[in-house]
Parts: C-alpha cells; structure tokens; sequence
C-alpha cells in the first residue's frame, strides 16, 4: 500500500530563473533541500490561477508515488524559525494570516475571504453578517479590488449602501473619496439610483469619433430638469468651433436670466425665433451683436428690458411688435 509522505519546510531564495518560472521551488526541511514543484487548483497549458510564495514562506508539500515533491499551500503559524541571512543566522517570523483584523472584525468567525500580494494589492470577497444588540444587524457584503496605492473598484451589496464605486486615495466609505466615479443604488448622504462623478480638479467628456454625445432623461410622465450649474465665480462657456449651438425648447419655453448683462455676440449671424413671446430681461445691460444680420421674430410680442443698463442692437430685424423698457 502506497503511503501519502507530507513534509513541512521553508522556501528557500531560487537563483535558477527557468526554474522558478517552470513553477519549481527550493523548499528546505529536515531532511535537506527538496524540488517542491508549484500545483494549482486550477490550470493547463499557459494558463491558470498562479501564486508562489516567496522565500522565508512556510509550505507543506508532498511526495507522489513517482518520487516528485509537490506542494500543497502555505501554512500560517505564529511560530518563529530560524534562518541563514547574509552568512547569519537569525529568526524570521512566518506571516500571520493577510487583513486578520479586517477578517475577523466583527466576530471570532471569518467574514472575508482574502487574496493579497506582498506589495498590499489585494481583492476582497465580503460575506459577513452578524446580528448585535447595540446596533442590529450588520453587513458587509461585495467584492473589493484595490491596489497598494489605494485606487479600487468596489462592488458593495450591503443593505442600505449598495453601489459601485471606481475610487483613487481613499478608504472604505463613498463620502471619502477624493476622485471617484459611483454607480449609486442606495448609499447615505446621495441620491439613490444616481450616477456620480467627483473631481478635485477637472471632469472632461471627450468623443473622437463621428457620433454624438448626448446627455438624455427618459422620464417622459415626470418634470425632471437638466441642470448645468456652476456654484464658483467661473463662467460656463458652450464653444462650437465650427459648427451652430442651438437651443431649442420643442414644447415650452427658453428663459436667459442674468443678475447682470445678457450678451449676444456672433461673427455671423444671430437669430432668435420663437413660437410665442420672446423676453429679455437683465439687472444689467443687454447687448446683441452679430458681425453679418441680427433677426427675431415671434408669433407673440417681443419684450426687451433692462433694469440698469441699456439695451443697443446692430442690424436688427424684428419681425414683430417690440416693447422697450
């Protein structure tokens, strides 16, 4: 009868390159250095779910009926070996288990199942739920991928904080984000079933190829608006390069209103239709200018009125009854 032989031991540095990229390691234990070939729960020819601990790591590994050494896993411990470092000896400690207080947070049972490298990228597979006197039910639900320098992608399935966030510096919680993209089901302190982006600096839409790009709102049965707003002392500039900007209201109406001056200013030609009325108000003064014909016209009657300016206009058609205030 064939006896399985399991061995412990500690990785030991590889100077053979194509070894260790075969997935061969040197693994010392009592009996001296063995072969420990790398084996997978998954894998083929070039591909396959691959990761080899490094040297000072404590394995377990076996030997096969046909004499080869294979390994089985890491083994965590708290114990110390001793070790030969630079024609030394001194006594390493084996890891303790990766993110243990984050494993471990809430209960003496394990809530997330962790994969981490030595740099700190990690994935986390969130499953706890535990029920408290003080506070209820808890949860911590979802997947969270995040690099060493803490720019992630989290899925988050928690009850009453469920979103999807693309994240950079920042930790765990949606409202610490500092450059953050959110696709927000239910989460404190923002809109539920809402989109949102957050930029320390700059947000830019660019479209290089021959399509549009289209802000759209389906919502056909309710009154929901689209605001561009700019809370700052900036301006907000609509720049064509070449082609028209046009606003156009299909079924109500187009309403400037400035605390100041209103200035229409064209190298071409400035026209302003309307199906109704067309008014102009301003605290200021209201310019219109356009470097070949001005034209407006409404089905209605025109109003111009400008509380603390004036109002001037070059080349002006009107094609209808204007009242000047």
């Amino acid at each position: 009868m064939n006896t399985l032989q399991i061995y412990e031991g500690i990785v030991e540095p590889n100077s053979d390159n194509n070894a260790m990229e075969s997935g061969s390691l040197q693994v010392k234990y009592a009996e001296g250095v063995a072969t420990v070939h790398y084996c997978s729960p998954y894998g083929g020819f070039d591909y396959g779910f691959v990761g080899i601990p490094l040297a000072g790591t404590k394995v377990a590994f076996a030997r096969t009926n046909k004499g080869n050494y294979v390994l089985l896993g890491a083994i965590f411990t708290t114990e110390w070996h001793e070790k030969e470092v630079g024609g030394e000896k001194d006594f390493i400690a084996t890891p303790t288990l990766p993110d243990k207080a984050e494993i471990f947070k809430w209960s003496g049972f394990p809530g997330k199942s962790v994969w981490k490298d030595p740099n700190n990228n990690k994935i986390w597979l969130n499953h706890q739920t535990v029920n408290t006197e003080d506070e209820g039910e808890k949860q911590d639900r979802g997947i969270l991928l995040r690099t060493e320098l803490e720019k992630h992608i989290h899925i988050n399935d928690t009850k009453d904080a469920e979103y999807i966030i693309l994240g950079d510096r920042a930790n765990n919680e949606v409202d610490d984000k500092v450059n953050w993209i959110g696709i927000i089901k239910d989460a404190e302190g923002l809109d539920d079933d809402s989109i949102v982006a957050f930029a320390t600096n700059k947000i830019t839409l660019t479209g290089r190829g021959v399509g549009d790009i289209k802000i759209v709102v389906k919502a056909n049965h309710f009154d929901v608006d689209i605001i561009i707003e700019n809370e700052g002392a900036g301006n907000i500039n609509i720049i064509a390069a070449q082609g028209d900007i046009n606003l156009t209201a299909e079924q109500s109406n187009i309403n400037l209103t400035a605390a100041k001056d209103i200035i229409l200013d064209a190298g071409g030609e400035v026209g302003i239709h309307a199906g109704s009325a067309i008014t102009e108000t301003a605290g200021g003064t209201i310019s219109q200018s356009a470097g070949a014909s001005f034209t407006q016209s409404s089905g209605g009657a025109m109003s111009l009125s400008s509380a603390a300016g004036s109002w001037s206009a070059a080349g002006l058609s009107l094609g209808s009854p204007v009242a000047m205030l």
